[in-house]
């Protein structure tokens, strides 16, 4: 394995860990409840659109995974 596909490959983990950090974060406050239901439904949008940004985040490293390992 090259240094560049290395080093997109921590690069990568640590975009997700990061998303990981946000829903975890964004899970816990929405399951206080102690925040009004607008605030509530706007934590609820941001964790499906951290989700979607996790998926993309994978399914780009797989497209780009071929060509940086060769």
């Amino acid at each position: 394995m090259t240094l560049p596909a290395f080093g997109f490959i921590l690069t990568t983990l640590g975009e997700l860990l990061i998303g990981y950090s946000i829903l975890k974060v964004h899970l816990g406050v929405r399951r206080e409840r102690k925040i009004d239901k607008s605030v509530v439904s706007e934590i609820s949008n941001e964790i499906w659109l951290t989700l979607l940004g996790m998926i993309l985040i994978i399914i780009g490293f797989f497209l780009q995974l071929s060509s940086r390992i060769t």
